[in-house]
């Protein structure tokens, strides 16, 4: 499994028009933790896979979307 960067979760955030806010609740952290990960503070455990799967799907559906 991949990290996401920074600015690969930001773009995710961005894409699913969420507010920092927002999407902390969907991980049951702060927006502060939201804000740190978006400037490239590490994503760990759960967290990090979720923001994969999310991020994952998102390209996925991106690219049918396209074709």
């Amino acid at each position: 499994m991949r990290i996401l960067k920074g600015k690969q979760f930001k773009k995710l955030r961005l894409q699913l028009e969420l507010t920092q806010a927002q999407m902390a609740s969907w991980f049951g952290v702060s927006d502060q933790t939201i804000a740190r990960w978006e400037k490239g503070y590490p994503l760990s455990g759960s967290a990090a896979i979720l923001a994969w799967l999310l991020y994952d799907e998102q390209i996925n559906s991106n690219k049918n979307a396209i074709s």
